[in-house]
Formats: C-alpha cells, structure tokens, sequence
C-alpha cells in the first residue's frame, strides 16, 4: 500500500517556490554530449526521510555506463527520458530490466546502470524509514531489487513522471515532489520512534556506536533491538553502520587529485586504511584507487571499460 499517495497526487498545484531554489551545474560527458545537474533540499518537514532531491539531463550519443555504489538510502528514480537498464555486477540482486521509473532497494553490492544516451528525471533518495514511511513497502521485501514505479504506485506514478515532464523548471519539479511526499507522509503512521532515533545514531557515528548501548538506551533487549531494527530498516544495525561508514568514503573520493587514503578511511571512521580497503572489496567489489579511477568530473562513476578514461 502507498497510503496517501494517490490521494496525493490528485490533488497537487503548482506552488510558490523559493526563487532559484535549486543548484544546476553543466559538465562535459566522458560519452560526448552534456550533463546537468540540479540539486534542492526537500521542505523541512521530509528531510528526516529524505535526501536532496537531484536532477538530471544528460545528452550523448553513445550508450551511457555508470556504477551505482550500494548506500544507505533506498533510490526513487523518476525518470522522464530514455529507458534505463540496472543489472547487478555481482551474484546477489535481482533487478528488473529497461524502465524509466523505479524503486531501488537496499543492496550491499555495486550495479550497473545503462542508458541510451539522453536521459533526464529526478533521483530522490529515502532512508530506509522513509521508504516504508512514504510507500508502505517494508524494506525486506525489496532488498537487493529494482520495483517498476507501475507496480509501486500505479496510475499515480505514470501521472507523477508526466507532471515532472511538462514542468517548466527544475524549481517546479521540486516543488511538486514536495507537495506529494508531504501529503502522503501525513496519510501514513510514523516509524517507531525508538528505531527512528537508533538509525539517526548509527548514521552520525557509523562503526562507532555500540548496538548494546543502544539498546540499554531504549529499554530493550539487544536481540530485540535488532529483530525490531531489521524488521523497519532491513538490516542489522551493524551492516547499516558499515554502509553508511563506506559511503562517507565513497562521496570523499574526488576526481583529480590523487586522494590521502589514510585521511580519509580516518574521517569515514575506519581503524585504518587496510579496514577501509577490506570494506571497498566487500561492498564495491574493486580497489579504493580503482574507484577514484572510475570518478567522473560530475561524481558518478564510469561503468565502461577503465582502458577507455584518460586517467
């Protein structure tokens, strides 16, 4: 169920928006063509659940490849281009073929994300509490899975992703994921607070926290932190502290400038530069350098061959 969602969406205007509400940045592509960018924070009221909310435009006139890293957030893509295609790089997920609009759901491996060329649509990420918060969709039963915006929400979302396509701005693109994420955070029952508040302190410190404490802290038993914790969020505290701990050092690494590995696997919160390189194996499946290899100028990661960049 996606409580208010379709309610929502029936009754969505265009509002007033902050006057250059949203950030837009144009890079070259590594494919030919061009690249831009916007980026806004959602309302107060969502950002608890949500991410910035980014924007794209890409033109090119090859097959675009990027890897997507796992993260701490489920991906809402809403797409109003070209078909996308996410196939998994490892054994783990099962992930639907070409769509434009779909919901990503956690994942401990790296996919592959493929497109036509010209692509455009928006990405909003959610905490896994935010997900179940918005769409009703338990995070266990869409881990390591790409769901079809069709099969997520139906007639709303196929009216969601044409609302966004004759949108005048990235300002009214926006505003109106706004309004329909608040309408449908105000239909549906919060999360518990006391996971609420455990994933906030995971996601501060990551790797740092002890899970035992937690627990004495909200008055439970550490197996019933847990239980309670994998039931909302999917994983165990642990895992998710890990992957927040890994996506701190992946968003570190810049293009350019040869990274200080030890600098960062310290401002991340690993023990040391071996603990994070151990990390980069299991989640990303490649080298901490061979990911900074692989960075582009606009912060995706290059999903073709590596001979191809310059670097």
């Amino acid at each position: 169920s996606h409580g208010g969602l379709e309610e929502a969406a029936g009754r969505i205007g265009r509002t007033e928006g902050v006057v250059s509400r949203a950030t837009v940045e144009r890079f070259e592509s590594p494919y030919g063509g061009s690249w831009e960018l916007a980026s806004a924070e959602p309302c107060s009221p969502l950002r608890p659940f949500f991410g910035t909310y980014g924007g794209y435009i890409e033109t090119s006139s090859a097959i675009t490849r990027r890897l997507e890293m796992p993260f701490p957030r489920a991906a809402l893509i809403l797409g109003f281009g070209e078909e996308i295609s996410v196939s998994p790089t490892g054994e783990e997920a099962d992930l639907a073929p070409g769509h434009t609009g779909f919901l990503a759901g956690l994942s401990r491996g790296p996919a592959l994300v493929e497109s036509n060329g010209s692509q455009a649509g928006v990405q909003v990420n959610l905490t896994p509490l935010g997900a179940y918060h918005i769409f009703g969709v338990p995070m266990s039963e869409i881990t390591n899975q790409v769901v079809k915006l069709d099969d997520l929400l139906g007639p709303t979302g196929r009216e969601l992703i044409e609302r966004l396509r004759e949108a005048v701005s990235w300002d009214e693109r926006f505003d109106l994921l706004d309004a329909l994420f608040s309408r449908a955070l105000a239909a549906n029952s919060p999360p518990t607070e006391a996971i609420a508040w455990a994933w906030r302190e995971i996601a501060r410190e990551p790797g740092r926290v002890s899970i035992r404490q937690l627990a004495n802290e909200v008055g439970w038993s550490h197996k019933h932190l847990i239980e309670r914790f994998r039931s909302e969020v999917v994983l165990a505290p642990k895992v998710a502290g890990r992957l927040v701990r890994f996506d701190r050092a992946v968003q570190a690494i810049s293009p350019g400038t040869r990274p200080h590995w030890s600098d960062i696997a310290v401002a991340a919160g690993y023990y040391d530069q071996a603990h994070m390189s151990r990390e980069f194996r299991e989640f990303a499946r490649c080298t901490p350098m061979e990911l900074w290899r692989r960075r582009l100028d606009d912060g995706g990661i290059y999903g073709g061959e590596i001979e191809e960049l310059s670097r």
